[in-house]
């Protein structure tokens, strides 16, 4: 009875090999292609926020300037045509 017990469960895992081997090969393909997206996504997400990080310094500095120009103009350093 052990014997041909053994013969049924070889024979099961043999029928199963193939389609084990390809769920694993599918798996590392879904995978390499996540990692693929998530470093994409990862580096567009970098640009961005250097872009955005640009503009905030831009828009720093052109407040600052506007900020000193009312100030001037309140001390009567400027006057208005």
């Amino acid at each position: 009875m052990k014997h041909f017990l053994l013969r049924r469960n070889l024979f099961w895992l043999l029928c199963l090999f193939p389609q084990i081997t390809e769920l694993k090969a599918d798996f590392q393909y879904q995978e390499s292609q996540m990692r693929a997206k998530m470093n994409q996504m990862e580096k567009t997400h970098k640009e961005v926020t250097e872009q955005l990080q640009a503009k905030n310094r831009e828009l720093l500095k052109q407040a600052a300037a506007l900020s000193k120009s009312k100030k001037l103009e309140k001390s009567g350093a400027i006057t208005s045509p």
